[in-house]
């Protein structure tokens, strides 16, 4: 199955993840089992789709998740989990803010 994701944003995130450990292109590709001229060519290349072998391949590579190579964490507010089934808001007084 070939991932959906816009490849451009997954290239710019695997690209931004292997800089951020400090590695080069062998040592990920090494550990993704695949060649250092075709990650550089998946880093550069915006309109590459992979499956999702690959991806899973490179996210354990990149030690994250397919989810945060895909982009699942932009947008979501910080914390462990999700909201509660029924999540209400509650009005606080000034006095109870401070």
């Amino acid at each position: 199955m070939v991932s959906s994701l816009p490849s451009g944003d997954l290239a710019r995130r695997v690209a931004h993840r292997r800089r951020q450990l400090g590695l080069s292109h062998e040592e990920v590709a090494r550990r993704a089992g695949m060649s250092a001229g075709y990650l550089d060519f998946l880093e550069h290349s915006p309109s590459v789709a992979l499956p999702r072998g690959q991806v899973i391949r490179l996210a354990k590579a990149l030690e994250t998740t397919v989810d945060h190579l895909h982009g699942g964490n932009v947008d979501r507010p910080p914390g462990p989990g999700r909201a509660g089934p029924h999540p209400h808001l509650d009005v606080m007084s000034r006095e109870e803010c401070e």
